[in-house]
């Protein structure tokens, strides 16, 4: 799962990435994202000017349910 944080002039946003690499999960001011591509994010992020990060997070097994 990958993550895209957006820093907008007036607004933080993130969005989650499924395994094909589509918006699956938004944050309500960038809802129209949903089902785009990691490419076409960070395309229209950077044509409006806006700082998109790529942040990985690795999801927890079932073998690391009993880590804690």
């Amino acid at each position: 799962m990958k993550l895209i944080a957006i820093d907008g002039k007036y607004f933080y946003a993130g969005v989650e990435l499924d395994d094909g690499a589509h918006v699956c999960r938004c944050a309500p001011i960038v809802n129209f994202m949903k089902g785009w591509s990691e490419r076409r994010v960070l395309r229209y992020a950077a044509e409006r000017k806006w700082a998109a990060h790529i942040i990985a997070v690795e999801r927890a097994g079932p073998a690391d349910a009993g880590a804690f």
